[in-house]
């Protein structure tokens, strides 16, 4: 789907809640962004110090983080059920 679009989708929903909640929404939509704006700077900050990552697209970067982290996952998954098994 095309960014246009779905930023139409985006206003039309928006446009379709009670005026009473906007306050609402506009937190949530700041929050939002404040984070993206955040992660972004994390990201680049991250690969500056790492030498090796600093030039790689946001997208390979994230690609990376994301496998590092499940493998994470799965590691400490499969040392977390051999610690409990008591036997």
């Amino acid at each position: 789907m095309k960014t246009a679009s779905i930023r139409e989708k985006v206003v039309e929903e928006v446009n379709l809640i009670p005026e009473e909640k906007m306050p609402q929404i506009l937190d949530l939509i700041r929050h939002f962004r404040i984070g993206l704006e955040f992660s972004r700077k994390k990201s680049h900050k991250n690969r500056n110090f790492a030498g090796s990552w600093k030039d790689m697209s946001d997208e390979m970067y994230d690609e990376f983080v994301n496998e590092i982290n499940q493998r994470r996952r799965s590691a400490f998954s499969r040392r977390q059920d051999r610690e409990t098994h008591i036997g």
